[in-house]
């Protein structure tokens, strides 16, 4: 008896596949089954055994003997889609009909393919079959590889075909069952060639040899060496079946007597009978698929789990990327109506959404509150160009207590050869800044009405103040600038976040309302900031800051100077440096016009100071009221006012967005029901 591995029963390889029984190994076939009947497998690979082969190699004579049931053998309708064959040895539920029904039931549905002008199909014909003879398999048989067409038949069947097995062929979870006939150089069979592509270390193919009775005389040896894996070797081996032919079938050899005829084949032939029977047999073979399926089956169903809960999570993002479809007036109005609430919220900026908008246009106030601080009225105070030996100056002098220098008056008693004073040992020393009232007062000499001298001219006190507004403008008009791009970037930014990209058209159609809106409120607020510029030209306050501001620049610049004459040591004051102090500040020689300047220079800072602090909060927040608020709420009264007919315009899908959520929507529901199928199990 030739054998060149050692004999294994099914109950040993039980054992060695550990803690699957039989009844375990049935539940997890039907699992699959019905994991299959729910199109599971168009979305995850699920295990299986596919039967491959040419039409003529004689498939559906092997599926015929191991399954008891009569396959159609028409060479006019050979099979146009997959065929899932499923034994089970329990009992029937229910009777749905007998296996002599089933071989008509199979051409019936295969001429209707024909009929709908169907080359192949991806529709896969079930077949179940109960009884207590019938081992736990399943088997997918594909049609047979195509080689040449009839007359009038379409050659794109030979392509379609290929691609239907080779798309089986690359599945890792596959066990390839290629069927090949012994008269044929086995080698060069397309099917064994495409299977050695598919699956290069040979880890999943098991090859059956068919028709060893047509072999000629002489030529069984290197069948029989294929067979015992010494040639070709495949991880899953050979195994050789002798099948009803054509001459049995048409002599009306029955599959139970075509069975007896296979074991006298092999038994009585001479080339055969040493043959080990696990290598041949329907018996055998139907054994071993039984015991590979079960061991495929608890290697991949983990994974298979695995990928069901990738799939289903990745099937309900890309579903609720997609949105619900918007069927009906009343789902359109509703989807329609959040987006802009959603809209109007971002932009406004108020939302825990998005506050960036809000923290922008603060960054640009606080941008325009320091231009417009610097705004300050000129002191008109310089240095005096020379100083004598009695003269007061300031000498940079060191602090004893906090070892830092300060400026201080000393009276200048002799001058060194450097250029320095012996008042204050030769340290830094300036002269006194005195205030030069010259330009100021001979604008006043020129806007002179009938104002007594030592009153102010309000008339010029006006000029003055509006010359500084009128640098107030541009930084005004800028800010009106930045508020514009910063809201129409955050609308930009809220189409993105609330609108699926599915929605271009509502997208344009709410960009050009927002830009119009936009623009009109930008051209009244633009208005509103003017009148206010021009108001300010009219000097004008009711704050009692005016009057603390004026009395604080009266006073401080003496009490700075006379501070300026106390040394580090004490706060003794020379009498003769305080009377030179105060004739620096104009006491006793300041002429009319000198006062009236210095009063009218003194009211301009102070009048800046208060206007200036009051445009700063002025002007955010009128753009606030008659920009930003302005535009949220007239961007939803705009977006309010759609018709349903423009709704359903603007809010029509693509076609391409309506078939893959139709698409996604069978895929989620076989994922979910496959998962409940698990969960069950």
């Amino acid at each position: 008896m030739l054998s060149n591995t050692p004999k294994r029963k099914r109950d040993e390889s039980k054992e060695a596949t550990g803690f699957f029984d039989s009844n375990c190994f049935n539940a997890q076939r039907g699992l699959i089954d019905r994991l299959r009947s729910l199109g599971l497998d168009k979305y995850v690979e699920l295990p299986q055994i596919a039967t491959m082969g040419d039409t003529s190699s004689g498939k559906s004579s092997v599926l015929s003997a191991i399954s008891g049931i009569q396959f159609p053998s028409n060479s006019e309708l050979t099979t146009r889609c997959p065929t899932q064959l499923a034994l089970d040895i329990n009992y029937a539920p229910a009777f749905h009909g007998t296996v002599h029904e089933i071989e008509h039931e199979i051409l019936r549905l295969t001429k209707k393919l024909v009929e709908e002008g169907q080359v192949i199909s991806d529709d896969i014909i079930s077949i179940e079959v109960y009884g207590p003879t019938y081992p736990d398999l399943t088997l997918l048989d594909l049609p047979g590889l195509v080689r040449t067409v009839a007359d009038g038949e379409s050659k794109s069947i030979i392509k379609r075909v290929r691609d239907l097995v080779d798309r089986h062929l690359k599945q890792e979870r596959t066990i390839i069952l290629a069927v090949v006939p012994a008269n044929v150089d086995i080698h060069n069979t397309e099917i064994l060639q495409a299977a050695e592509e598919a699956d290069v270390d040979g880890l999943r193919t098991i090859s059956i040899i068919t028709k060893p009775d047509l072999i000629d005389p002489g030529a069984e040896k290197a069948v029989i060496d294929l067979l015992m894996n010494r040639k070709k070797e495949l991880k899953l081996g050979y195994h050789a079946v002798r099948c009803r032919g054509q001459k049995d079938l048409n002599e009306g050899v029955s599959i139970s007597d075509g069975i007896e005829l296979e074991k006298e084949f092999f038994t009585q032939k001479d080339a055969w009978k040493d043959v080990d029977p696990e290598y041949w047999g329907i018996s055998n073979l139907t054994e071993k698929l039984v015991r590979h399926l079960e061991h495929l089956i608890a290697k991949t169903l983990s994974s298979v789990i695995s990928e069901i809960n990738s799939h289903l999570h990745n099937c309900k993002t890309e579903l609720n990327q997609l949105g619900e479809a918007l069927s009906s007036n009343a789902e359109r109005r509703a989807f329609y109506s959040n987006y802009v609430e959603k809209v109007c919220v971002l932009m406004h900026a108020t939302d825990a959404i998005d506050n960036r908008a809000r923290a922008l246009l603060r960054k640009e106030d606080d941008k325009f509150r320091e231009i417009i601080g610097k705004t300050k009225a000129p002191d008109f105070k310089s240095r005096k160009e020379d100083s004598k030996v009695g003269d007061y100056v300031e000498v940079h002098a060191n602090n004893p207590d906090t070892l830092k220098k300060r400026w201080i008056i000393k009276q200048v008693t002799a001058f060194a050869e450097k250029g320095g004073v012996s008042a204050a040992d030769n340290a830094d020393w300036r002269p006194l800044t005195v205030t030069d009232l010259t330009a100021l007062k001979q604008q006043i000499s020129d806007n002179r009405g009938d104002e007594i001298a030592v009153f102010p001219s309000y008339n010029l006190f006006q000029s003055l103040v509006c010359d500084y507004v009128q640098t107030w403008e541009s930084p005004t008009l800028k800010l009106l600038e930045q508020y514009e791009t910063i809201l129409s970037a955050t609308f930009n930014r809220a189409l993105e976040q609330n609108l699926p990209p599915k929605y271009d058209r509502v997208r344009l159609r709410t960009a050009a309302t927002v830009s119009k809106v936009m623009e009109a409120a930008k051209k009244t607020t633009m208005q509103v900031l003017q009148d206010a510029l021009y108001n300010e030209r009219r000097p004008y306050t009711q704050n009692s800051n005016l009057y603390e501001t004026l009395a604080k620049l009266r006073a401080e610049p003496l009490i700075d100077a006379l501070e300026k004459l106390c040394t580090p040591k004490g706060r003794l004051i020379h009498i003769d440096a305080v009377i030179a102090i105060m004739k620096s500040f104009g006491a006793g020689t300041a002429s009319n016009e000198d006062r009236e300047a210095t009063e009218l220079q003194i009211a301009v800072k102070a009048y800046l100071e208060v206007a200036k602090t009051r445009f700063i909060d002025m002007v955010p927040m009128k753009l606030e009221q008659h920009f930003v608020r302005a535009v949220v709420q007239e961007i939803k009264n705009q977006l309010s006012l759609v018709s349903d007919d423009v709704l359903e315009a603007v809010l029509q899908e693509a076609p391409a967005v309506v078939r893959r959520r139709h698409d996604l929507t069978l895929k989620l529901r076989s994922l979910v029901q496959s998962k409940e199928e698990i969960q069950n199990l």
